[in-house]
């Protein structure tokens, strides 16, 4: 007769608890309890919601980095479109050696101010262009001797579970693997020459006739009288098969096995032009090593007219290699924006997804409070009927039943 009761106040104190404690946490405790599977579930929810709040601050961090990129790029773009400039201007045959030095001290200026956008740092201290070794400055020298010291892979962040990003380049790909030349091959005149012919950087017309060669190759120009022929030899001096040669007019294309060079002027006799082939360790020119050029040939004096048409096609080959800088950070910064479309449709559905989670996570786990308060009052009823019923059995004897 006791016990019962007892056991009875027992329970409904717990029962009365659990609802307090409900009301006060928000956590609907006791269905969870019932509900392992629930249970589970609500678990899992959390640590999605976890790791939402992780990829969210892995977001956070990689449109920083990214931001910072495209603003570094966008000033090295602007930077290296004033060195073209220069450059057109330098091709003007009339500046005289005071302008020419203007030119050259603008062009060395505008070099250190691209370096110190290579070595820029971010926010939190690190070398957007250093790749994977952001802790020291990637580019280290000065002219052509500039030398890349970062990493050669790019970090990767994770912003989702299925998403994996790069928050930064190498300042290799960016500053110092610019393909040469046309991209095929580059041109350059012999510094024998004698007479005043130029050569254009050339083009491809056929790269499939191209890539099927081997090895350089040089324009080789004979004068007898009023009569000029080219021939396009093996750069070791050998006739090529079939031989390609021709009666010489000026600003008419010479094209042999897929290539295609535009030569302007009176060539000298014996005069040569070399068409090199951008492979192996030709294949690249860095832009520090480009402007280093310009530099020495806009510092050289114009003495002569051949020395003239020297330098016009040493700054014409220049003008190509700048503006393949320019098409190659151009291209690095599409890619950054590229990234920064990724991350943000990333976020967009990571917003979405936790929206979705979180509402789930309610219906599993969040207390009804209407109903808690319902549950509470008539629990604490039961527990007060309970402790009256006990009360009244514990105030009697074994002479009330005699």
């Amino acid at each position: 007769m006791f016990r019962t009761p007892l056991e009875s106040i027992i329970r409904q104190q717990a029962e009365t608890e659990r609802t307090q404690q409900e009301i006060s946490t928000g956590v609907k405790k006791s269905a969870l309890d019932k509900d392992p599977s629930a249970g589970r579930r609500v678990s899992d929810l959390e640590r999605k919601l976890a790791d939402g709040e992780q990829f969210a601050a892995n977001t956070s961090a990689v449109t920083s980095r990214l931001g910072t990129v495209e603003n570094s790029l966008e000033s090295a773009i602007n930077l290296l479109q004033r060195v073209r400039e220069l450059t057109v201007m330098s091709l003007n045959g009339s500046l005289g050696t005071g302008q020419r030095t203007a030119v050259a001290t603008e062009v060395r200026a505008l070099n250190e101010q691209l370096l110190a956008i290579a070595n820029r740092r971010n926010a939190s201290g690190e070398y957007i262009f250093a790749g994977t070794r952001s802790d020291a400055a990637p580019f280290s020298g000065t002219g052509a001797s500039i030398a890349y010291n970062g990493g050669t892979s790019e970090r990767e962040i994770r912003i989702d579970d299925s998403t994996v990003v790069k928050d930064g380049f190498t300042g290799l790909r960016t500053f110092m693997e610019v393909p040469r030349g046309n991209g095929y091959f580059s041109t350059s005149a012999a510094s024998t020459n004698a007479g005043t012919a130029v050569a254009d950087g050339g083009v491809i017309t056929n790269a499939t006739s191209w890539n099927g060669s081997t090895g350089d190759f040089r324009i080789v120009f004979t004068v007898s009288g009023n009569t000029r022929t080219y021939e396009v030899q093996t750069d070791s001096g050998a006739a090529l098969n079939p031989p390609v040669t021709g009666s010489y007019q000026s600003g008419q294309a010479i094209t042999f096995l897929g290539a295609q060079v535009t030569v302007q002027g009176d060539p000298a006799n014996g005069d040569t032009f070399s068409i090199v082939r951008s492979s192996g360790s030709n294949q690249y020119q860095s832009v520090f090593a480009t402007i280093d050029r310009q530099l020495n040939v806009l510092e050289t004096p114009v003495t002569t007219a051949v020395k003239a048409a020297q330098q016009t096609t040493d700054l014409g080959n220049i003008l190509q290699q700048i503006d393949q800088a320019l098409s190659n950070l151009g291209s690095v910064r599409s890619e950054s924006g590229a990234r920064l479309r990724v991350v943000e449709q990333s976020e967009e559905f990571r917003e979405d997804e936790k929206l979705d989670v979180q509402e789930t996570l309610s219906e599993l786990r969040d207390v009804d409070l209407a109903a808690a308060l319902g549950r509470l009052n008539a629990q604490m009823t039961a527990l007060q009927v309970a402790q009256q019923a006990y009360a009244r059995i514990a105030s009697r004897s074994l002479f009330d039943y005699l």
